[in-house]
């Protein structure tokens, strides 16, 4: 059965079970990451959704859009870090699309996700193309939206963005690095996928996971 919309109990538990499987890839993160300099972004995901998790229950009367400003906000005070700083970022500016909303729907996700995208360029002052997790979360914001314009499900939309981010990392092997510490790392930096890319689509393939699997 097709899903069309996530109330805000179900992104609730859609947040708890993506953030339990985001800590379990923390070895992932850390290995991925020492390829590129101080190999933290395992560490730093572990806090930032350990804390997300410790608090979200405590949310319960927030809004939707409350609880999605909550979740950046939280886990860049836990885990503070260029990460933390574009996580944060993310889901403040997708908030603001979420406002009045008691539930979000493909176009809904759509919204949120071009606003999250367009909040990471306007902060890192970068495109996609610079090897940095743009290079995930741009094309993901297009396939939802593309989604959207064919009118197709949520859990459909959801699936499509998580390839999309599947394919935007890989595309990131072999791409010279033009932002942070990538860029002066120099022959080592071009051959292994940016760390930021992997962390979207990990993200998305765990939404997609309890979208179509819930537990």
């Amino acid at each position: 059965m097709s899903v069309s919309r996530i109330n805000k109990s179900e992104v609730v538990d859609l947040l708890k079970y993506v953030g339990k499987e985001m800590i379990a890839n923390r070895d992932v993160f850390q290995e991925l990451d020492a390829r590129w300099g101080d190999g933290d972004l395992g560490n730093t995901t572990k806090r930032g959704f350990s804390a997300i998790n410790e608090k979200i229950d405590e949310w319960s009367d927030l809004s939707l859009s409350e609880i999605l400003k909550k979740v950046g906000t939280t886990f860049n005070r836990a885990a503070a870090s260029t990460c933390g700083v574009f996580f944060a970022t993310s889901f403040i500016e997708a908030a603001k699309e979420v406002k009045g909303k008691g539930a979000i729907d493909v176009a809904t996700l759509c919204k949120a996700m071009k606003a999250a995208t367009q909040g990471v360029v306007d902060r890192g002052d970068a495109e996609v193309g610079d090897k940095t997790l743009l290079d995930a979360l741009a094309p993901s914001a297009e396939a939802v939206c593309e989604a959207k314009n064919q009118d197709l499900s949520l859990d459909t939309a959801v699936e499509k963005a998580e390839r999309a981010a599947a394919k935007g990392v890989k595309n990131t092997e072999g791409m010279t690095p033009k932002q942070g510490r990538g860029s002066w790392l120099g022959e080592e930096a071009v051959k292994v996928q940016d760390p930021g890319a992997k962390f979207v689509h990990l993200f998305l393939l765990h939404c997609e996971e309890y979208i179509n699997e819930p537990e």
